[in-house]
């Protein structure tokens, strides 16, 4: 039996440094490891030969980051965020990592 208060059912979102969706335009050509540096490892990725896709997801918002092979390397070239409840498109006023908990 779990203790008092504790609900198992429920994912700990890992905590995130903090980031506007007015900051995204500051992740633009980061490196994958800039980005790691700066994010943390995304809650999802998805790879393609010449493409990666990376999620960030906050209690509210998700950060979609796309970063494509520059050079030899992956770089951010595009990044947007959306509520999770509505995949209908961006949200600019979005944001996904508001706070930092620790």
């Amino acid at each position: 039996m779990a203790p008092a208060g504790a609900n198992p059912s429920v994912a700990v979102a890992p905590s995130r440094p903090p980031i506007a969706a007015a900051d995204l335009v500051a992740l633009r050509s980061l490196t994958a490891a800039g980005l790691t540096a700066r994010l943390g490892q995304p809650d999802f990725k998805r790879e393609e030969e010449s493409a990666q896709i990376w999620q960030y997801r906050g209690p509210s918002c998700v950060l979609d980051v796309f970063l494509y092979q520059e050079g030899g390397e992956f770089k951010v070239a595009h990044a947007v965020t959306r509520n999770r409840s509505d995949d209908a498109g961006p949200a600019a006023n979005c944001v996904p990592f508001n706070t930092v908990s620790g």
